[in-house]
C-alpha cells in the first residue's frame, strides 16, 4: 500500500513532544500529520485540498484554539467536521464546557492512553470514510 492510499491523520497541539509520540504511535498506520497551530493545520488541510480522513486537535492552545479550528473547518471544509475530535487536559471554565457538551464532537481527555486514541482515530477515519 503506498503512502498516499494510507488515511490521512492531522494531530494539532502546542506541545512537540506529544506530536512526536503521536507520529510514531500511527506513522505505521496512517498518513500523519502534525501543526502546533491552528494556522498551520488549515495550511495542511488546504495542501490536501480538503482531503483529509481525521484530525484531533488540543482544545486549549495559545492563540487560536480548538474552538478556531472547528469554525473555520465549518466555513470552508464543512465536511471535516464530523472528523474532528477534540484533546484536552479538562474544560478549565463553565464556556469551555458549554463549548465542549454542545459542539457535537468527542473530546479524548489527557493523559491520552493508546489504545482509546486508536480507537477514536480509527472511527473519524471511519466516518471520513463513509464506513
Amino acid at each position: 500500500m503506498s503512502t498516499s492510499e494510507r488515511p490521512v491523520v492531522l494531530f494539532v497541539d502546542d506541545e512537540d513532544a506529544l506530536l512526536g509520540l503521536l507520529r510514531l504511535m500511527f506513522g505505521t498506520t496512517y498518513e500523519v500529520l502534525t501543526a502546533t497551530s491552528v494556522d498551520s493545520a488549515l495550511g495542511l488541510v488546504a495542501a490536501k485540498d480538503g482531503h483529509v480522513d481525521a484530525l484531533v486537535c488540543d482544545l486549549q492552545m495559545p492563540l487560536r484554539d480548538g474552538r478556531d479550528l472547528l469554525g473555520a473547518l465549518g466555513a470552508a471544509y464543512p465536511h471535516l467536521v464530523p472528523r474532528l475530535a477534540f484533546m484536552t487536559g479538562g474544560a478549565t471554565s463553565l464556556e469551555l464546557q458549554r463549548f465542549i457538551d454542545t459542539s457535537g464532537r468527542p473530546t479524548l481527555d489527557k493523559p491520552l492512553s493508546f489504545d482509546g486514541m486508536g480507537l477514536a482515530v480509527a472511527e473519524l477515519v471511519a466516518n471520513g470514510r463513509g464506513g
